[in-house]
Parts: structure tokens; sequence; C-alpha cells
């Protein structure tokens, strides 16, 4: 992979997500599963990658375009729960329950922009996905949970739906300390 792509796309290609969290010397992990229930994946033989752009971008998408399979969310429910279960497995031999952090989220139908309310995309299938994966993941880890996306709008100056008004962060941000 070229030096010039993100940390988490090496990491995504290379598998070596565990060794991250052993080199990176974390005390906690904030997490959220916009990307699991949300983004597309590639599939080659028994791996998968998150189909971002910057995937896209990479030598080893280039090289590899021909045998990559684009496999698009809602993903089968064995999977994803396959997924999530070694995800929390890996995650609770480095780390106490109570340093896991989950983030809970909820996107909105109504956006702010500038001080203007809009309407926004009905995404209830997303938030349905989100919601079932985080209670598995809960039933699986009991992390600390911040569940405080229902209150905000999302932010309408951004297209992504993982976007909130500024006050969602500075609340999460608050209730980390």
């Amino acid at each position: 992979i070229e030096e010039k792509c993100a940390k988490r796309v090496y990491i995504d290609v290379e598998k070596s997500f565990e060794q991250h969290l052993i080199s990176s010397n974390a005390e906690y992990i904030v997490i959220d599963f916009y990307a699991a229930a949300a983004i597309s994946l590639y599939k080659m033989e028994n791996n998968y990658y998150t189909a971002s752009e910057t995937f896209v971008n990479t030598d080893f998408f280039q090289r590899n375009a021909k045998k990559l399979k684009r496999i698009s969310p809602p993903f089968d429910d064995t999977f994803w729960k396959n997924a999530i279960k070694n995800y929390a497995e890996i995650l609770l031999k480095h780390f106490q329950r109570e340093k896991i952090v989950l983030v809970c989220l909820y996107f909105p139908d109504t956006l702010v922009k500038e001080g203007e309310v809009r309407n926004g995309t009905n995404r209830n299938s997303l938030n349905n996905r989100i919601s079932e994966m985080e209670r598995y993941f809960i039933s699986l880890v009991n992390p600390v949970v911040i569940d405080v996306a229902q209150y905000y709008f999302g932010d309408a100056k951004e297209s992504s739906p993982s976007s909130y008004e500024e006050y969602f962060y500075l609340d999460v941000a608050r209730k980390m300390k």
C-alpha cells in the first residue's frame, strides 16, 4: 500500500487490527458501528475490506480489482454477528470492559445548517441496523455506553449521515471525562 493511504486502510488490508492495538498502548478505545452498518465491503477469498474511497485508490485494490466482489449492507445476520463477536473478543483481550466506550448512533430526519432546521432523509432502516449491532455488542462486552445521538440534529453542511451538529460532539466529549 502506498504511504499516502490512511492508517485504517493499511490495518484493514493487512488485517493487523490486533497488532495495532498492542503497539498503540491505548488505555481506552471508543467505537461506533456506523461503518459496520452503512458502508459496503469488498470480498476476496475469505477476507473483507471496507469499500472506502481511500481503499479504492490503493495499489492493492488496483492489483486485485477483478478478484474483489462488492457487497452492500444490510449484511446477513450470521455474517455481522460473527464479525462483531470476533471484534468483541479482540477488544476484551486488550481492554477491561470499563475502558471500552461505545458511542451509540441515531441518524435524525431533521438537520441543521447555519441555525436553520431542515428536513433530511429518513434513515430508519440504517438506525435499526445500527441499533441491532449495538445491542448485540453490548450483550457481549457490557461496555461504557454513551447514548445521546437521538437528542441532536444532523449536520446539513456535511454529506455524511454520520455528521451531527457541534453540540453532539461536545456532549460526547463531556461524558467521556
